[in-house]
Parts: structure tokens; C-alpha cells; sequence
């Protein structure tokens, strides 16, 4: 009958995609896994391969630059190492959702930022590519205070810089041995970084997401509250070095 012939096909097509199926599994787990020497791959990183500069050149401000993706900034998120084609330089290009361009730019004054180089808005997705110079030669404090403590007269040259910019009106909102780079030789020099919470006194606020587990933080510190200048002078207090002994 119909019923019975269409049975017996449909049988045959199972048992036919089950001995296919088989054998695929058996070529594949026989195959040797080559992987390339060099694993990052274009595929990792995000579309933008220009930015508008911020700085005038050859007197135009919208002169666009052109770089080439080096490779992930390790333990960050969507912040990669590049190198721009034309002048060679080493730089970094974030990619986040908040950014204080104004914060970045006043600490850059104060001489104690990147300089900061393109910050614009993609099309789609609310994401903000912001690019500026990749500091090669230095390093987190956190991985500093591993090999050394912090001396007394950089924690204050730290601290001053601080005041200089909270007078200017603005707020950190996440001061942290990792956003406070310190450089790897020769006289100490620092750089604060990470503006992605910064902003204007009584105007930033707090993300939706505050990690208060496994980060030391001030009372009033929550999701949505004014940042305020007691909140960084808490923070930076964190890492002040503990007196010597006598």
C-alpha cells in the first residue's frame, strides 16, 4: 500500500543520514587540529578601521586616519592595540557605550592622560569608538605594587592631580590601581585612565552595574547615585601606602 511504501522510504532515508552522519564523525575526529602561529586574526576585531582625528592637520580638523588592528589589550574588554598606516604610531581603540570625552581631555591638560585622538559615535547600537595613544611604556600601579609599594611622594603627586581636576568640576567615579597606569622605568611618571564612568560634578551618575563584591567601595556608591568628589578621595585613600615601621 501507499502507507507501507512510504514508510519503507522514509526508513531508508533515516538509515542513510545515520550511516552519513557516522561517517563524518569518524573522518572528523581523525583530522590533526592545525592551528596558525599567529592567533589573532581579523575575524576578533571590530569593524572601524579609521577615525576622524581631533587635532588639525594640513588645516583641516577632519582629517581621517587609518590604522591597523596589533592585537587585544590583555584583561580589557573591547580595547585593542593598533598602529596608524601613515605615522606608525601606537595606539589604543576602545569601544564602549559611555564615555567622558571632556574628563579625558581635562586631565590631558593636566598632563596626566593619553592623549586623546578621535572619540565618535557608530552608527547604530548607542557604541562610541574612542581612540588615543597607547602608553607602551608603562604599566598598571596594581601590577607596580606587585614588585614595589608605592612611594609616598608619587601617591601625593597622584592625589594633588586629582584635586586639580575635581576643581576643574569633573569626577572619576572608578579610581583604581588598574586605571592608574605608572611607567616601567626611569623617573615616575602617571596616567589616569578609563573615563567611561567620568563626568561633570552633580551630573555623573553611577552605571546600572557597581561592583561592590570584590571592589572596596564608599558608602553611597550605588547604581544611579550622584559620583561625587568623596567618592574618588575614598577610592585613591585604597591605595595609599602603609606607613614604614620603625
Amino acid at each position: 500500500s501507499p502507507n507501507i511504501t512510504n514508510l519503507q522510504t522514509a526508513t531508508r532515508h533515516i538509515a542513510a543520514f545515520y550511516k552519513a552522519a557516522k561517517s563524518l564523525e569518524q573522518y572528523y575526529s581523525q583530522l590533526e587540529l592545525h592551528c596558525p602561529s599567529n592567533t589573532v586574526t581579523d575575524q576578533i576585531f571590530p569593524y572601524p578601521t579609521r577615525y576622524t582625528s581631533l587635532h588639525v592637520a594640513n588645516g583641516t580638523a577632519t582629517t581621517k586616519i587609518k590604522f591597523q588592528y596589533d592585537r587585544p589589550v590583555v584583561n580589557r574588554k573591547l580595547i585593542f592595540f593598533a598602529t596608524e598606516e601613515s605615522s606608525k604610531d601606537k595606539i589604543c581603540v576602545k569601544f564602549v557605550q559611555s564615555y567622558s570625552k571632556e574628563a579625558h581631555e581635562c586631565f590631558c591638560k593636566l598632563g596626566h592622560a593619553p592623549t586623546l585622538r578621535g572619540f565618535q559615535k557608530l552608527a547604530g547600537g548607542g557604541w562610541i569608538m574612542v581612540v588615543f595613544d597607547a602608553l607602551i611604556e608603562f604599566e598598571t600601579l596594581h601590577e607596580h605594587m606587585k614588585k614595589q609599594p608605592l612611594s609616598d611622594t608619587v601617591f601625593r603627586d597622584i592625589a594633588r592631580t586629582l584635586d586639580r581636576f575635581h576643581s576643574s568640576g569633573f569626577v572619576h567615579g572608578d579610581i583604581r590601581d588598574v586605571n592608574i597606569m605608572v611607567s616601567k622605568s626611569g623617573p615616575m611618571k602617571f596616567m589616569f585612565v578609563d573615563f567611561d564612568w567620568s563626568g561633570k560634578i552633580n551630573e555623573a551618575r553611577y552605571p546600572s552595574c557597581v561592583n561592590r563584591q570584590s571592589i572596596v567601595r564608599p558608602e553611597g556608591a550605588l547604581r544611579g547615585k550622584y559620583i561625587t568628589q568623596r567618592h574618588d578621595i575614598f577610592m585613591l585613600q585604597q591605595l595609599k601606602p602603609a606607613p614604614t615601621a620603625i
